[in-house]
């Protein structure tokens, strides 16, 4: 913006310059005092133009130094971008690497809760059978006599044998 401002200001003070000595070869009597302030016009105005020039070059150095700082800023930026997309991707990878184990980790827990589940029930009917066979057990040696063997019976009655 100011390159454009002062770009113009130095066409116009070149344009002024430029309508002063025109109008000084017009003039018929170079050698009065007139033509005097007219020279001195023109000589400031060439000074102006040779400082506006200066400036303009001054100014020109400015700006090729801030586009180069610009474009350096601009390549660290795409470099930090790219660095933070590709800590993104990885990031990304990881969480659906994690989201599948943690789906496998929860159906081993499945499989396992059912395999316990399982477990316990074969446990209740082995404990089931257990109580019964020792029930089972016990209402056979009750059934037995001491001596272990059974005695006929003693009753009135005779047997055929006798």
């Amino acid at each position: 913006m100011l390159l454009f401002l002062l770009s113009g200001y130095v066409r116009e003070v070149v344009r002024r310059l430029e309508e002063v000595e025109r109008s000084l070869r017009q003039s018929p009597t170079p050698s009065t005092d007139p033509d005097l302030g007219l020279q001195q016009q023109v000589d400031d105005l060439r000074e102006s133009r040779t400082q506006l020039t200066q400036q303009l070059d001054a100014a020109r150095a400015k700006n090729a130094e801030l586009v180069e700082q610009l474009e350096l800023k601009w390549k660290e930026l795409n470099d930090a971008i790219a660095e933070l997309e590709k800590v993104r991707s990885d990031a990304e990878a990881k969480e659906s690497e994690l989201r599948m184990q943690l789906e496998e980790s929860v159906e081993r827990e499945r499989l396992l809760q059912a395999q316990l589940e399982q477990a316990a029930v074969r446990e209740k009917l082995l404990k089931q059978e257990v109580k019964q066979a020792v029930e089972d057990e016990r209402t056979q040696r009750t059934d037995f006599p001491a001596g272990g063997m059974f005695t006929p019976a003693t009753n009135n009655q005779t047997s055929v044998y006798a």
